[in-house]
């Protein structure tokens, strides 16, 4: 097998993600630790966030947004999105794949991400009948006048 000046064989693209210690450790892969292949809760939180502070979060400041993580139980990685990110329609498609993606080939496969965000909280407390007709809580409120 050819290899690079760095030992990697030639057409290697995958570039580890470093821990921010700065000794420059990649972080450990799924199964290749020596606590039989299982981390806990607490351990995949501080990984994940580990890789949030030195991959993720950067570029999504870049573009005015940001992301937290809320909570790590079991396979599910539970985020919200902040700032620009909570309004982006990329935020629940592409930039969630490719955090998810991020987790699963860094710190654990089977990482499921579930974004928190509260859109209700947004929206309008008084809708709008899409096509200028009353809304139904507005009907519902006729019917009790009658």
């Amino acid at each position: 097998m050819i290899k690079d000046s760095m030992g990697n064989p030639v057409g290697y693209t995958h570039k580890p993600v470093l821990v921010p210690d700065g000794k420059g450790k990649p972080f450990p892969k799924f199964g290749e630790t020596k606590m039989d292949n299982v981390m806990n809760d607490v351990q995949k939180y501080e990984a994940i966030e580990a890789l949030f502070d030195k991959a993720i979060r950067p570029a999504l400041q870049g573009d005015g947004g940001d992301l937290e993580l809320d909570l790590v139980r079991g396979n599910e990685v539970i985020i919200s999105f902040q700032g620009a990110c909570g309004s982006c329609p990329s935020s629940s498609g592409a930039t969630l794949a490719g955090i998810e993606r991020a987790i699963q080939q860094n710190v654990f496969p089977e990482a499921v991400v579930i974004p928190t965000n509260d859109y209700e909280s947004r929206q309008p407390t008084k809708q709008e009948h899409p096509f200028g007709g009353q809304t139904y809580e507005e009907q519902i409120e006729e019917r009790k006048n009658r």
